[in-house]
């Protein structure tokens, strides 16, 4: 499928149903990860930080992982 059209989808996944459900999140920074937007990635990753903090949470080790971080 068209990357740009499933990015639109999950991002208004987020926006509007759920802001802190970590498996759009997930989804979307593979879908970055995959299609070389490693900024793209990062930028998500940051946002969810944001928005779990709203609710003080942190994010799972597993979507840490996806971008090669450790917290």
């Amino acid at each position: 499928g068209d990357p740009d059209q499933a990015v639109a989808v999950l991002q208004h996944g987020i926006a509007v149903i759920d802001p802190c459900n970590e498996a759009l999140y997930d989804h979307l920074i593979r879908l970055h990860r995959d299609h070389d937007r490693p900024e793209a990635a990062l930028r998500t990753f940051a946002a969810l930080v944001t928005q779990l903090a709203t609710i003080e949470a942190t994010p799972s080790p597993d979507i840490t992982a996806l971008i090669g971080l450790r917290l």
